[in-house]
Protein backbone atom coordinates (compact mmCIF):
# COMPACT_ATOMS: atom_id res chain seq x y z
CA UNK A 1 0.00 0.00 0.00
CA UNK A 2 1.37 3.10 -0.86
CA UNK A 3 1.72 5.97 1.17
CA UNK A 4 -1.07 8.20 -0.04
CA UNK A 5 -3.58 4.72 0.00
CA UNK A 6 -2.34 4.11 3.56
CA UNK A 7 -3.53 7.32 4.50
CA UNK A 8 -6.99 7.19 2.31
CA UNK A 9 -7.55 3.97 4.05
CA UNK A 10 -6.57 5.64 7.36
CA UNK A 11 -9.04 8.00 6.86
CA UNK A 12 -12.16 5.97 6.03
CA UNK A 13 -11.41 3.53 8.60
CA UNK A 14 -11.70 6.89 10.83
CA UNK A 15 -14.95 8.05 9.03
CA UNK A 16 -16.29 4.31 9.79
CA UNK A 17 -15.80 4.83 13.55
CA UNK A 18 -17.33 7.95 13.74
CA UNK A 19 -20.18 6.33 11.47
CA UNK A 20 -20.43 3.80 14.25
CA UNK A 21 -20.06 6.00 17.12
CA UNK A 22 -23.01 7.58 16.11
CA UNK A 23 -25.40 5.01 15.37
CA UNK A 24 -27.02 3.48 18.42
CA UNK A 25 -27.23 -0.24 19.25
CA UNK A 26 -30.38 -1.49 18.17
CA UNK A 27 -32.81 -4.52 18.36
CA UNK A 28 -35.42 -6.09 16.55
CA UNK A 29 -39.18 -5.81 17.59
CA UNK A 30 -42.82 -5.82 16.97
CA UNK A 31 -44.93 -2.43 17.70
CA UNK A 32 -48.33 -2.16 16.64
CA UNK A 33 -47.78 -4.91 13.82
CA UNK A 34 -44.98 -3.26 12.65
CA UNK A 35 -41.79 -4.92 11.80
CA UNK A 36 -39.52 -1.75 13.86
CA UNK A 37 -35.91 -1.80 15.27
CA UNK A 38 -35.54 -0.69 19.16
CA UNK A 39 -32.53 1.37 20.26
CA UNK A 40 -31.19 1.05 23.62
CA UNK A 41 -33.34 3.78 25.33
CA UNK A 42 -36.20 1.71 24.36
CA UNK A 43 -37.38 4.06 20.94
CA UNK A 44 -38.51 3.07 18.12
CA UNK A 45 -35.26 3.96 15.82
CA UNK A 46 -36.54 2.66 12.28
CA UNK A 47 -39.83 1.68 10.90
CA UNK A 48 -40.19 -0.93 7.86
CA UNK A 49 -42.80 -0.01 5.20
CA UNK A 50 -42.96 -1.23 1.69
CA UNK A 51 -42.79 -4.84 0.13
CA UNK A 52 -38.72 -5.33 1.24
CA UNK A 53 -39.83 -4.62 5.06
CA UNK A 54 -39.49 -8.52 6.09
CA UNK A 55 -35.74 -8.87 4.48
CA UNK A 56 -34.80 -4.95 5.72
CA UNK A 57 -35.60 -5.76 9.20
CA UNK A 58 -34.08 -8.87 8.95
CA UNK A 59 -30.66 -7.70 7.50
CA UNK A 60 -30.75 -5.22 10.31
CA UNK A 61 -31.36 -7.65 12.73
CA UNK A 62 -28.23 -9.63 11.41
CA UNK A 63 -25.86 -6.35 10.62
CA UNK A 64 -26.03 -4.85 13.69
CA UNK A 65 -23.72 -2.44 16.32
CA UNK A 66 -22.22 -5.21 17.00
CA UNK A 67 -21.16 -6.47 13.76
CA UNK A 68 -20.15 -2.55 13.09
CA UNK A 69 -17.79 -2.79 15.52
CA UNK A 70 -16.32 -6.16 14.72
CA UNK A 71 -16.13 -5.12 10.85
CA UNK A 72 -14.22 -2.11 11.70
CA UNK A 73 -11.02 -4.02 14.19
CA UNK A 74 -11.32 -6.16 10.95
CA UNK A 75 -10.68 -3.64 8.74
CA UNK A 76 -7.98 -2.02 11.28
CA UNK A 77 -6.08 -5.01 11.11
CA UNK A 78 -6.01 -5.75 6.95
CA UNK A 79 -2.52 -3.78 6.21
CA UNK A 80 -0.03 -5.56 5.65
CA UNK A 81 -1.85 -8.92 5.33
CA UNK A 82 -3.31 -10.66 2.37
CA UNK A 83 -7.02 -9.14 2.86
CA UNK A 84 -5.39 -5.26 2.29
CA UNK A 85 -7.09 -4.73 -1.11
CA UNK A 86 -10.27 -6.33 0.04
CA UNK A 87 -10.14 -4.07 2.58
CA UNK A 88 -9.37 -1.17 0.38
CA UNK A 89 -12.08 -2.37 -2.01
CA UNK A 90 -14.66 -2.38 1.05
CA UNK A 91 -14.16 0.78 2.01
CA UNK A 92 -14.19 2.48 -1.63
CA UNK A 93 -17.76 0.46 -1.71
CA UNK A 94 -18.70 1.91 1.32
CA UNK A 95 -18.78 5.72 0.22
CA UNK A 96 -17.81 7.09 3.32
CA UNK A 97 -17.87 10.81 3.69
CA UNK A 98 -14.28 12.27 4.41
CA UNK A 99 -15.80 15.00 6.65
CA UNK A 100 -14.51 15.59 10.14
CA UNK A 101 -17.57 15.24 12.93
CA UNK A 102 -20.00 18.14 13.00
CA UNK A 103 -20.20 19.48 16.95
CA UNK A 104 -23.08 18.16 18.04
Amino acid sequence: MSTAQRLKFENDVAALRRLINRTPRWRPAQVDDEAVMIDALGQVALVFHGPWKTNLHTFFTHFDHDVLIVLLGLLEAAPGTRAEGQALRLLEMMRLPSDEPDAR
